[in-house]
């Protein structure tokens, strides 16, 4: 998980950084402070921005945490890009892909990033595929927490649709249900990296780490690890 984290933030900052700078200065540079650039004041009903009883901008949470990294109180601890983008959670990443414009207003061409940061995303069509991305990353993501935090990854519940409520995939009950959802958990998060990089898959496919990780998601590898 820890790869694919470090290869979409990158991929994203090197992506925006080229993008952001060439926009706001006239130069490329590939390790740019773009986030200083972007919207992230919350804003009210009417699409105005909110601030409190100070008169301060109240910022969004990705807002915040970008703030909490980039400021101590109210100053600005002056930290390279690098460092920021590299303590950002990786939580926060699919609410940067969502920001919708610069501080100056001017709307976030997504439609020229997505394909930059997922250059091997079969058929990108970035009007329908942009939410399809930030949704499989969120997922990704929830999964990603679930070790991270060293909670069981091997219990599931209901997928419902978020919509309608509806049960797509109902809550596994024996063992083969859930060795196929954990499959399938794997198989997301190395689609992910596969949008990313190729070689980055095809180096970590060939690493003992991931050996191991298949023959623990298999009735082997349970009984072995039972034992």
């Amino acid at each position: 998980m820890s790869t694919i984290e470090i290869c979409l933030r990158n991929k994203i900052h090197i992506a925006l950084s080229e993008e952001v700078s060439f926009k706001f200065t006239g130069l490329i540079n590939s390790n740019f402070s773009w986030y200083e650039h972007f919207s992230f004041v919350d804003l009210d009903k009417d699409e105005n921005p909110k601030i409190d009883r100070n008169g301060n901008d109240i910022f969004t949470e990705t807002g915040k945490a970008f703030r909490k990294i980039t400021h101590k109180g109210k100053r600005n601890l002056n930290l390279l890009p690098q460092i920021i983008i590299s303590k950002l959670e990786f939580g926060k990443w699919s609410y940067v892909l969502s920001a919708k414009k610069y501080d100056n207003g001017a709307l976030i061409d997504w439609n020229k990033l997505f394909p930059i940061i997922f250059p091997h995303f079969i058929g990108m069509d970035p009007d329908k595929h942009h939410q399809v991305i930030i949704d499989h990353i969120k997922v990704v993501k929830n999964w990603r927490n679930r070790v991270a935090h060293l909670e069981p990854v091997w219990k599931f519940s209901d997928v419902k649709d978020m919509i309608t409520g509806n049960v797509l995939v109902p809550e596994p009950t024996n063992q083969l249900e859930v060795l196929k959802r954990l499959k399938a958990e794997v198989r997301r998060a190395l689609n992910l990296l596969s949008w990313l990089c190729v070689d980055t898959l095809g180096h970590y496919k060939s690493t003992k780490s991931y050996q191991q990780l298949l023959h623990l998601i298999s009735h082997d590898g349970i009984t072995d690890f039972s034992y």
